[in-house]
């Protein structure tokens, strides 16, 4: 049984499932139909166990930061690195689409391509319309929304955002409450939910390789060949500035622990998997955090407050890909901009990618009407084109948003035996 389950649980074996289910979705179109209930059906058993899991976890690290004396926890430390993230991934973004010009194509065909696939009236926009029709949610919503009005509704809707406030909130009537009456029941029962609910992850993933070959299948045969065809340089530049975000954070991530590069790499391979086929960055987050702490030997408790928190408000995928749009928007348009332009540009893709916390895929999109109202860009001429490439971008956005969290953490979190040997190599040299 063990020998199977590692089988099942091997990179190699997860790859070719996901092979083999986009070769199905590619060649037979109608079969992606068919496998979408079985696909949909293991990612609401991964979904099952991580909400709960997420208050659970958040819950029980601020509780021990006020029942304990916990020196690791620096919470304008985790602040400031949060925010320096998000700057950093929307310059990337902006500094991506400057140098790669994706939006250097042919109108006319993209126009040709809108009419010859058959969207809807409401999605057939003209490239010389203006915006309209097209609004997300604004900042002033997001703090007001923060709130539940019901915590039991807000977790049957799953709304990220408010389960995260209300643990927050629990986590400190729990932690006041304990040292108040020197008693931590509550604390070692939260616990053991924990425990458990994170076996209950673990068994799921074991099936992986059964769930992604019928994710696979339905995600490759809803990308429209036509349009994929007239957007080939949007998806392979926006997918390079993805990769470049992932190298990048895969650096910090090894200078922060204590494996080589590669090795540090492979810790965190099941949860890039699992993000990969589940495009959704919430579902891999407790199998990043579990490897953080044992493979990358990163401060727990830093680790199991930092990371959730980052996941749900610190959108980094998502902060990078508006910046990138905006700047393929305003090639299109051929809108030259200035260094203001480009400075709104930047605050204002971190401002909505804090605003798509909860939302996830092609749902994320027209929230980039609140960067580019300001600058008189339009979002409905060209959304059904960013609608169309989504399924494949989405995989890598929604692994930018993950494994960036995770250098952040690591940077907070790590173990930092690299710098300190460094600093000790240093010193004797200068002496």
């Amino acid at each position: 049984m063990n020998k199977l389950i590692s089988l099942l649980k091997h990179p190699l074996v997860v790859i070719l499932s996901a092979a083999l289910g986009g070769l199905a979705g590619y060649y037979d179109t109608s079969f992606g139909e068919t496998a979408r209930p079985w696909g949909e059906m293991y990612l609401s058993a991964l979904k099952m166990s991580v909400i709960p899991l997420i208050f659970a976890i958040i819950s029980l690290s601020v509780s021990k930061f006020f029942t304990q004396k916990v020196k690791d926890i620096h919470v304008g430390k985790i602040t400031l690195t949060f925010i320096a993230f998000l700057v950093l991934t929307s310059v990337a973004g902006v500094f991506s689409a400057h140098m790669m010009k994706p939006g250097n194509i042919d109108q006319e065909q993209i126009s040709d391509i809108l009419q010859a696939t058959g969207f809807t009236p409401a999605k057939e926009v003209g490239l010389d319309e203006p915006l309209g029709g097209v609004s997300g949610q604004n900042i002033t919503s997001f703090f007001t929304d923060a709130l539940p009005n019901n915590i039991f509704s807000s977790l049957a809707e799953g709304k990220i955002l408010q389960i995260i406030t209300f643990a927050l909130i629990f986590g400190i009537a729990m932690g006041i409450h304990s040292r108040a009456t020197n008693s931590a029941n509550m604390s070692r029962g939260l616990e053991s939910i924990q425990k458990m609910l994170q076996q209950i992850m673990n068994t799921i993933v074991t099936l992986l390789p059964i769930g992604i070959f019928f994710l696979m299948a339905t995600q490759i045969s809803a990308v429209d060949p036509h349009i994929f065809n007239s957007m080939i340089k949007f998806v392979v530049t926006a997918i390079i500035m993805f990769m470049s975000i992932l190298v990048l954070s895969s650096i910090i991530i090894w200078l922060k622990s204590d494996l080589g590069y590669f090795r540090s790499i492979s810790a965190l391979e099941e949860a890039i998997l699992i993000v990969l086929s589940t495009r959704n960055s919430l579902v891999g987050m407790p199998s990043a955090m579990e490897k953080m702490k044992e493979k990358l030997k990163a401060t727990p408790i830093v680790i199991d407050l930092a990371t959730p928190l980052g996941v749900s408000l610190c959108r980094y995928g998502n902060t990078a890909y508006f910046a990138f749009i905006t700047i393929f928007i305003s090639q299109i348009y051929q809108i030259p901009l200035g260094a203001n332009d480009y400075l709104l540009i930047v605050v204002g893709c971190v401002l909505a990618g804090i605003t798509t916390s909860g939302v996830t895929g092609i749902l994320t999109i027209p929230m980039l009407a609140l960067v580019l109202d300001p600058l008189g860009l339009p979002l409905a001429a060209v959304i059904p084109l960013l609608y169309a490439v989504d399924p494949i971008i989405d995989p890598f956005r929604s692994l930018s948003i993950l494994y960036t969290n995770c250098a952040a953490s690591m940077w907070v979190a790590g173990p930092r035996k690299f710098f300190a040997k460094t600093s000790s190599k240093m010193k004797k040299t200068s002496s």
